[in-house]
């Protein structure tokens, strides 16, 4: 009986001294077969804005989680746009602490962004979105369709 008792107490120990708190970035992969079009379609469907652009300057938020700012903001300059604003810059928001699914943006990096934000005035991007550094021509972009004219800002 007694061996039955250490065990259930080293278990226990064991189990109740472990514990940690875990933050994890958890994401829905695409269907196995899925289509790079089908995905671009339902990305594109659900998507706030999608637009192509360069980034040209990074600031961050003065809420801090164990020192380091919770979030990232990145000015683009945008090239194209399928959907939602078409002005020559756009401030995108992202998470800038661990495991929270955010995207690092730094400067002089071109991005296609897949934004899902419930404000179009307040656009926010994460690694779960088709979001992704762009060298060259975006794979998307054949089947996103036309893009549509940016408006350039009067200087």
């Amino acid at each position: 009986m007694k061996h039955y008792l250490l065990i259930g107490i080293f278990a226990a120990v064991v189990f109740i001294g472990s514990t940690q708190v875990v933050y994890a970035c958890s994401c829905v992969p695409p269907m196995p077969g899925e289509t790079l079009k089908s995905q671009v379609k339902k990305s594109k469907t659900n998507a706030t804005a999608i637009f192509i652009g360069t980034v040209m300057s990074v600031r961050y938020s003065d809420e801090t989680m164990n020192g380091t700012p919770v979030k990232r903001y990145a000015k683009l300059k945008v090239e194209r746009s399928w959907k939602g604003p078409t002005t020559e810059f756009i401030e995108i928001e992202s998470a800038n602490v661990c495991c929270l699914c955010g995207i690092e943006f730094n400067e002089g990096q071109r991005w296609i962004v897949y934004s899902n934000s419930n404000d179009p005035n307040s656009l926010s991007a994460s690694s779960c979105s088709r979001t992704y550094q762009v060298k060259g021509k975006s794979l998307d972009e054949r089947y996103l369709g036309k893009a549509r004219k940016i408006k350039k800002s009067s200087k």
